[in-house]
């Protein structure tokens, strides 16, 4: 299991799970001290291919107030584990790419998105490739629970290994 933080803004949506309401709402700013910025512990897991992203709470950026388990929906009242609420990121049915998840703050970025089409279309169909993928599951998850917490670190790494990647990942024509 490898984990790390994330910052999110109070901008972000997420859906009630009363099945009377289903309400699309915002995080908001924080309560106690109006700061518009979060931060999330993401802690992946990997079961088979399939990774997991689990968000157990979320943390004001400015007063440490911690929202635990749960978010009360304005609309209905009812709370929704958080885990549940569909913030971003809960669980991706293709694997991970841990660390440029990372650097890029979601898995849901463009360039993780593009990244991840590179793998499964050009690497994924050949035993080299698997090769590759393998032992950047093995190693990946290390690497972006160190950078995690370095700033520094995570923009070195944007620019000088994901960026490149990016740039190959772009030049490859698509596979029907």
């Amino acid at each position: 299991m490898a984990s790390s933080r994330i910052t999110l803004n109070a901008d972000v949506i997420w859906r009630c799970i009363n099945i009377d309401c289903g309400a699309e709402n915002t995080l908001g700013p924080c309560p106690n001290c109006g700061n518009q910025t979060y931060i999330y512990e993401v802690r992946l897991y990997k079961t088979g291919e399939t990774s997991f992203a689990e968000i157990p709470e979320i943390e004001c950026t400015h007063c440490s107030m911690i929202y635990s388990r749960e978010l009360k929906c304005p609309q209905c009242g009812s709370w929704t584990p958080i885990k549940k609420a569909g913030l971003p990121p809960i669980s991706v049915s293709r694997p991970l790419c841990f660390i440029a998840t990372v650097a890029y703050g979601s898995p849901y970025a463009r360039e993780v998105e593009i990244l991840r089409e590179f793998r499964d279309t050009h690497l994924q169909p050949y035993t080299l490739g698997r090769i590759v993928i393998r032992l950047y599951e093995l190693l990946s998850p290390s690497v972006a629970n160190w950078i995690a917490s370095k700033p520094l670190a995570r923009q070195l790494v944007r620019q000088a290994v994901v960026s490149p990647l990016l740039r190959i990942a772009r030049k490859m024509p698509p596979k029907d």
